[in-house]
C-alpha cells in the first residue's frame, strides 16, 4: 500500500514539473515575440509604404499671412495646432497615379535648379503630381521660393511644409533635393537624391 502511495505521489510530481517546463516555454517564447509598436517599419526600403503625414501647404500660408505673423512659433520644433488652415495628408495625394514627392530645402542652389528642371518638363505631367515638402524650420523661407519659383502657377506642383516627421522617415541623408516615387497605392518604387536629370524621371511619370 505505502508503495502504491509513493509511487502516486512520484507520478503527480512529475506532471506537476512537466505542466511548470511547459509554462516557463510559453512565457519564454512570448518575451521573443515582437509587438506592433517595438517593430521600426523602413520607409526608405523599395516597396514600403509611404510615411504618415501632416503637410501644410505654403500656398495657404502666404493667403493668410501666416508665417509673416507667427514667424517664430513656425520655428519651434513642436507642432502648432492650426485650425483654420487647410493640410495635407496621405489620402489628399492618392490621385490613382504615380506620386513624386521632393524632399528640398527652400535654400539650396540644387533644390531650385531641380524645381526649375521639373517646371520645364511640367506638361509630361499628365496624371502624376509633385509634391514638394521642406522641414519646418525653413518655414520663412519657403514663402520667398515659392513666390520666386511662382510654382503656384503650376496645378502639378504642390509645395508644403513638413508638420510630422515624414522627412525624418522618408530621407536617405545623402544629398537635396531627393525624389521618392510612389505608386498609385503609395508603394515606394524608387528614390533619387542630388542633381536628377529629366530623363531618368521619363519612365515614371505618367
Amino acid at each position: 500500500m505505502l508503495r502504491k502511495l509513493l509511487t502516486f505521489i512520484c507520478i503527480l510530481g512529475t506532471l506537476f514539473l512537466n505542466a511548470q517546463n511547459k509554462d516557463s516555454v510559453k512565457k519564454t517564447k512570448l518575451k521573443t515575440i515582437e509587438t506592433p509598436a517595438d517593430i521600426k517599419i523602413d520607409y526608405t526600403a523599395i516597396g514600403a509604404d509611404m510615411p504618415p503625414l501632416i503637410g501644410i501647404p505654403v500656398d495657404t500660408l502666404i493667403q493668410n499671412g501666416v508665417i509673416k505673423k507667427h514667424k517664430k512659433s513656425f520655428l519651434k520644433k513642436k507642432r502648432n495646432t492650426i485650425n483654420d488652415l487647410n493640410i495635407i495628408t496621405n489620402k489628399d495625394l492618392k490621385i490613382g497615379a504615380n506620386l513624386f514627392v521632393m524632399i528640398f530645402n527652400p535654400t539650396c542652389s540644387h533644390c531650385v535648379e531641380e524645381t526649375e528642371l521639373l517646371k520645364k518638363n511640367v506638361s509630361l505631367f499628365h496624371k502624376s503630381r509633385l509634391f514638394m515638402v521642406a522641414n519646418r524650420s525653413t518655414a520663412i523661407y519657403v514663402t520667398d521660393f515659392v513666390k520666386q519659383r511662382n510654382t503656384r502657377k503650376y496645378p502639378q506642383i504642390t509645395v508644403a511644409m513638413d508638420s510630422t516627421n515624414f522627412i525624418s522617415q522618408a530621407y536617405l541623408y545623402k544629398a537635396l533635393p531627393q525624389i521618392n516615387v510612389y505608386d498609385k497605392n503609395h508603394k515606394l518604387l524608387k528614390s533619387f537624391c542630388g542633381d536628377l536629370p529629366i530623363d531618368s524621371l521619363k519612365q515614371f511619370i505618367q
